[in-house]
């Protein structure tokens, strides 16, 4: 029965109030929709479910103007100069595909995303992954149902079998059509260029002016380290939001941070994105005493 849902599911967008999928939801087809017809209120929406082949422009003014933004796959949380923000909304057919019984198949593979099956040698209900982090509710087929993986050439994927990218975990650099010991297992995925593709080499020399390159994914991600100066164990965070038990160093361990050129951090010292906050914009050598091993989750933006 949920793979029938899922395989319906792939004919429109699913619009949520809350992050994480939550709260009042409401389905969008190809088309466009202004405040009064978004089906959960104007300046309510926080996650979107997008099937393959779709994708959702999102304008911050009703009519589709103001500040917008384009995704083409699943968003657990809106980025903060947007959630709560959208009065209007286009939802475009990107590329074909057809449905089958098991679920939906994709005419072509995508160069820049994973595709993810609930059953082994890619059959089943699947969701397009782009690059990033993908958290139990947002893996699209379901949690702890994953049994194949279409990963493109210069890609890895790296799978873990607990929520919030912990627990067992294994990377992937090439299609994988049977998980075995991580079948119906996976609850949460990173996706990202793999540092050994030519694609990722020109990336790092074009990133070289900001002292990024040595770093894998450095053009999407910033870098948290448990000692000041970039020293001490290190994680990466990509663009969204990484809750205490996500932020890879330990919660209450963050000492500095880098941040690429487009991007700000904003941390706070509460779980759940409370407490006290302060937003940076470039590189922090060495956090002042006020936040100091006292960060527990973190929101990364991309500047305007």
């Amino acid at each position: 029965m949920a793979i029938t849902a899922t395989a319906l599911s792939q004919d429109r967008v699913t619009l949520y109030k809350d992050c994480d999928y939550r709260g009042d939801r409401h389905p969008l087809y190809e088309g466009e929709y202004h405040d009064y017809e978004l089906g959960i209120g104007n300046d309510k929406l926080s996650s979107i479910q997008i099937p393959y082949g779709f994708s959702v422009t999102v304008y911050t003014e009703n009519g589709f103007r103001g500040a917008s933004q384009t995704f083409t796959s699943n968003v657990d949380c809106l980025p903060a100069d947007l959630n709560d923000k959208v009065s209007s909304v286009k939802v475009t057919k990107t590329s074909g595909g057809k449905y089958k019984g098991n679920g939906y198949t994709p005419n072509n593979s995508h160069p820049n995303m994973v595709t993810v099956y609930r059953d082994g040698n890619f059959r089943g209900a699947s969701q397009f992954l782009s690059a990033g982090y993908h958290n139990d509710n947002g893996l699209g087929v379901g949690n702890d149902q994953i049994s194949s993986i279409k990963i493109p050439a210069g890609w890895e994927v790296t799978v873990y079998t607990n929520s919030n990218y912990s627990g067992s975990s294994k990377t992937y650099t090439s299609d994988v059509s049977n998980l075995y010991e991580f079948n119906d297992k996976i609850s949460s995925i990173l996706i990202s260029k793999a540092s050994n593709h030519p694609s990722y080499k020109d990336e790092a020399k074009r990133s070289k002016e900001d002292n990024f390159n040595k770093t894998k994914n450095t053009v999407n991600a910033v870098t948290v380290y448990r000692d000041s100066n970039y020293r001490g164990i290190s994680r990466e965070l990509g663009y969204g939001y990484h809750n205490d038990n996500a932020l890879g160093v330990g919660n209450d361990q963050i000492s500095s941070i880098r941040i690429p050129r487009g991007y700000s951090v904003t941390v706070y010292t509460n779980s759940d994105f409370k407490g006290k906050s302060r937003t940076f914009t470039s590189d922090v050598s060495q956090l002042d005493w006020e936040f100091n091993d006292q960060i527990s989750s973190i929101l990364v933006s991309k500047l305007k």
